[in-house]
Parts: C-alpha cells; sequence; structure tokens
C-alpha cells in the first residue's frame, strides 16, 4: 500500500514519489529453548525500513496463545507457564508484523521450544 508525495515547486514543476518499500521484519528471540515456565525476551529492534521513513507499528503475535495482538512494544518479555506444553516439548511460533509511516507491512516468524522438566511433568512439582 504505497503512498504518492507530490511536490510542487516554484517554476511549475512537478515531482511524483512512491514509497513502496515494505519495512523488513527482524526477530531476536532469548531464550529460543528452555525449560517451563520460561521467560523469553523478544525484541524487533533489528527491524529496518528501506523507505527510510521508520517503522510506526510493531504488532507481536503468539498464534498458540492468542487470536490477538500480544504487544504493540518494539520488544517485551514473555513467560511460557508449563500449561502450554501438551506433551514432553512444545514448539510456539512468534510472529511480528512491522507497518512503516505510509502503511507498508513486513513479517518475520521464529519459534520458542519450551520443555518439561521431569518435575514439572505431573504438574505439582513432585516426583
Amino acid at each position: 500500500a504505497g503512498h504518492n508525495l507530490k511536490i510542487e515547486v516554484a517554476s511549475g514543476i512537478s515531482a511524483l514519489g512512491v514509497d513502496n518499500k515494505a519495512p523488513t521484519a527482524v526477530i531476536s528471540v532469548e531464550p529460543a529453548t528452555g525449560l517451563c515456565p520460561l521467560t523469553v525476551f523478544f525484541d524487533g529492534s533489528g527491524s529496518t525500513d528501506e523507505g527510510c521513513i521508520g517503522i510506526a507499528q510493531y504488532e507481536w503475535y503468539l498464534p498458540e496463545i492468542s487470536s490477538s495482538i500480544i504487544s504493540t512494544n518494539v520488544s517485551f518479555p514473555y513467560t511460557f507457564s508449563c500449561d502450554l506444553v501438551t506433551d514432553s516439548e512444545e514448539v510456539i511460533t512468534v510472529s511480528l508484523t512491522v507497518t512503516d509511516y505510509h502503511g507498508n507491512e513486513g513479517s518475520a516468524a521464529d519459534s520458542v521450544t519450551i520443555t518439561k522438566s521431569e518435575e514439572s511433568s505431573n504438574g505439582d512439582g513432585c516426583l
């Protein structure tokens, strides 16, 4: 969804420019694997906009957790509980959509692998 920009100069000559370059979403996940409960830090600050107008909005999704936006911050922590792990291991997808100031969008996806320890497998922390 590029937007047109019309510039008129005093001589009557006009120029028309279009920002049709989508930004590039980049996700950093730290740590990407671990035992539940696991706090993961998601960071989208590596995202760029070749159109040189900047990133206006960040939308983070965890489809296995919620159909809604989880966060609109550039970075945020999220704690995954053991309730999410149905077997011994669960892979959770994270996606980021970035939007520049002209409405162009770019997306990226990554994953987090959460494992239950022997102690947490029965839910009460007892062996």
